[in-house]
């Protein structure tokens, strides 16, 4: 059996708004029923990272374990090669940067990645996309 995609990411987040602003505003993700999740229509709104796969963010704050995320961190691949510009953008929009721009491994590759951590503490990987 193989899996095609990840389809989604379910993230608890203490501050609905501040995380539209970091993965909005700051990633330039696109959001997907906010009017909807603001009407109570839905129980939560989601921000888009490809055709196949959204962020949900739910809304009621980080579960933690003994002072420990569950989550390590979740990796997001660029379409076209942005590191620089991207770390630019973040820097403007005052996110913490938890480890530059260095190469790492990852599923398509070992191709330079940066660390950020989000308004959840949470911790995203910005990877730069395999070479050609």
């Amino acid at each position: 059996m193989q899996f095609a995609a990840i389809d989604h990411i379910a993230l608890n987040v203490a501050d609905l708004d501040r995380s539209l602003a970091f993965y909005h505003e700051a990633l330039g993700l696109n959001v997907e029923r906010l009017a909807e999740f603001r009407a109570r229509q839905v129980g939560f709104p989601s921000v888009r990272v490809t055709a196949q796969t959204v962020i949900d963010l739910m809304p009621g704050g980080a579960v933690t374990q003994a002072d420990r995320h569950p989550l390590n961190h979740f990796a997001l691949t660029l379409a076209a090669n942005e590191l620089a510009a991207l770390r630019e953008r973040l820097v403007e929009h005052e996110v913490e940067i938890v480890e530059e721009p260095r190469p790492r491994w990852g599923a398509q590759g070992g191709e330079p990645s940066m660390k950020v951590r989000d308004p959840d503490g949470n911790i995203v990987e910005l990877k730069a996309p395999p070479a050609r």
